[in-house]
């Protein structure tokens, strides 16, 4: 058995093991590879975080792209529809089926919907002379000289200034444009040409371009040979694109965290450069070594092009780029205090042996006293380690939160569902329309019910984009008169006030604010399309649209009031209603539930709140407020 003096002996040679300079230099050794390796592991987090970012922005973009082009051709087929719809369609019929399809609105980039046809030499001067007859005295084909077949673009619309300038122009003269109009032509599939100037292109911001053409044949339909697609033959029903606009109206503002260019074939150089987002070609920069770039094929309409992407200078953030330096640094702190630690414990007990020869009972309180100071600071190093843990894992959820986020919203915008719904309202219609007299009162409900619903979903989605839109509203420095933007609200809402036989009363003396005009305006139409909705009774709505005067809780406040005579709102639903996709109950009126919620991001946006005030059964006020 051992005793009290071999016991102490065996704590001293125990004790001596670790606390020397050898075990400290191990120690710090061990402990600052570890450090590195944290290093490199958070390094490499942060890097495959950039990559993944990265590689989704760029499908985003990709597929956006392909997108985008897929329905415009699809625009395209419906101008044939409108072709093979009548027996001729005149130039009035073209002309008000372009204007229906708000081009400057719904579709950028597109420079106009035209319709060009063959003419053979022997036929040129009777073409000419029937469109001078139309009222275009001045009419030729252009450019001027013989050939051995000739085309003419007979409508353009919208027919302003700059597509004038195509009026007459022979496409056919043009190798670039031939190649695609007699792909068009001879397959019968739509056919982009390669990168052109359009002849719209004046000297101030030119833009390289591209044409995009589908073939309309005689027969309404597409022959099976090359050699009947030739007879059939009628014209192209085509499109001229310019690529910035394109590409704006595409991926929308420029994107600080990616950069890319566009080239039509496989060779990347200056004369095949379609589109670019900083205008500076990456061949022309010898320092251009991006982080990260990826380069990937898109057939469009039977033209390669290449998208090449990468990653702009600084492409990681300052927190991004500091949490590995962050994390070697903490742990290189912490090495060396423990390497501090190990190297002054050796020297005290050398100390404490000396001591302990005249007090014993000194030196065992200053083991204890030691042995506690260790135990503090490996807590102390713990809770440090762990507190760089919880800064990690909370980064990494946060960031999680947010890409989802982002996926969501990305999702519902990029997957564009308008135009399978103009389909299904568009053919509902037709059956409705030609075989209305051969379906029965059940048949005729199912079509009006159907056409209906697409109106329904058509009105969903817009609210969903315009609530999308609405989070992302920056700050304005724009001045504007509450007025205004209720006298604005007031003609957007003009069928729906002749409808209900509504009077709308707006007080002249409404304040002006700081915000944008448009999002204002979008929130007073829809308080005032709501207050005439939720009528009481069957008489004429009656809302009043007057200036607020802010109670001391929220002094800095302006706005106003939409007072309607409505059925008021119930206490428990005041809150509720302003939620998305959330409505009173009991209430059969219709509606998808997004319109206040979109309010109340538009009030949030601009520092402001909108709430109710009601009398349950004695009518409502809507009171906006903006930061003042």
């Amino acid at each position: 058995m051992l005793t009290d003096d071999n016991k102490i002996e065996k704590k001293k040679q125990f004790i001596n093991i670790f606390h020397n300079p050898f075990t400290a230099w191990v120690i710090l050794g061990i402990s600052l590879t570890l450090t590195v390796a944290a290093y490199h592991i958070s390094s490499n987090f942060v890097k495959q975080g950039a990559q993944d970012r990265f590689e989704f922005r760029a499908g985003e973009i990709q597929k956006a792209i392909e997108e985008r082009l897929r329905i415009y051709e699809q625009q395209l087929w419906s101008g044939v529809g409108l072709m093979y719809s009548s027996e001729q369609t005149d130039r009035a019929a073209f002309a008000k089926f372009v204007e229906t399809m708000d081009i400057d609105s719904n579709w950028p980039g597109i420079q106009g919907v035209g319709f060009s046809v063959p003419v053979k030499p022997e036929n040129k001067q009777f073409h000419i002379n029937a469109i001078r007859a139309e009222g275009f005295p001045g009419f030729t084909i252009r450019p001027e000289g013989e050939r051995k077949m000739y085309s003419s673009i007979i409508y353009l619309e919208p027919f302003d200034w700059r597509n004038k300038r195509a009026f007459g122009y022979d496409m056919w003269s043009n190798e670039m444009r031939r190649a695609a109009m007699k792909r068009a032509r001879d397959h019968g599939v739509a056919a982009t040409s390669g990168i052109i100037t359009l002849v719209q292109e004046t000297k101030d911001d030119v833009q390289r371009g591209f044409l995009t053409y589908v073939p309309v044949y005689k027969t309404k339909n597409i022959p099976k040979t090359i050699e009947e697609r030739r007879m059939q033959f009628m014209g192209w029903v085509y499109a001229p694109f310019r690529a910035g606009d394109l590409m704006k109206g595409i991926i929308g503002t420029k994107d600080p965290s990616i950069e890319f260019e566009v080239f039509d074939g496989e060779l990347m150089n200056t004369e095949a450069l379609l589109f670019d987002s900083n205008s500076s070609l990456h061949l022309n920069e010898i320092d251009h070594h991006p982080d990260l770039e990826n380069t990937t094929r898109l057939t469009n309409q039977g033209r390669e092009w290449t998208l090449y992407l990468n990653t702009p200078k600084n492409y990681l953030t300052g927190s991004e780029q500091n949490q590995p330096r962050f994390i070697a640094a903490a742990g290189a702190i912490v090495d060396l205090l423990l390497f501090y630690v190990i190297w002054s414990l050796y020297f005290i007990n050398k100390r404490a042996e000396s001591i302990a020869r005249e007090m014993t009972v000194e030196i065992e309180n200053a083991k204890l006293k030691l042995e506690d100071t260790v135990k503090e600071r490996t807590r102390e190093l713990q809770q440090a380690r762990d507190h760089l843990e919880d800064q990690v894992t909370e980064r990494t959820e946060r960031l999680e939160r947010s890409n989802n986020d982002l996926e969501i919203l990305l999702y519902v915008v990029t997957h564009d569902l308008k135009e399978p719904l103009r389909s299904i309202e568009y053919f509902s219609s037709k059956i409705g329309e030609k075989y209305g007299d051969k379906l029965d009162k059940k048949g005729k409900d199912y079509v009006r019910r159907a056409i209906n619903s697409t109106e329904r979903m058509r009105i969903l989605l817009d609210e969903i984009l315009t609530m999308s839109r609405a989070r992302k509203i920056g700050e304005s420095s724009e001045i504007i008169d509450f007025c205004s933007a209720a006298k604005d609200a007031i003609v957007r809402l003009e069928s729906i006030i002749k409808e209900s036989g509504a009077t709308i009363k707006v007080d002249n003396d409404l304040p002006k604010i700081k915000a944008d005009k448009l999002w204002v305006t979008q929130a007073i139409y829809n308080l005032t399309a709501n207050a005439i909705k939720f009528n009481s009774d069957n008489s004429p709505p009656e809302v009043e649209i007057v200036t607020y005067e802010p109670s001391e809780q929220n002094k800095g406040q302006v706005g106003i009031v939409v007072r309607d005579r409505g059925p008021g709102v119930e206490e428990e639903y005041r809150e509720r209603i302003f939620q998305l996709f959330q409505r009173a109950v009991d209430r059969d009126v219709e509606g998808t539930g997004a319109g206040l919620a979109i309010v109340r991001e538009i009030a949030t946006r601009h520092g402001g709140n909108v709430w109710v005030e009601s009398r349950y059964g004695g009518g409502s006020d809507f009171i906006l407020t903006f930061k003042s």
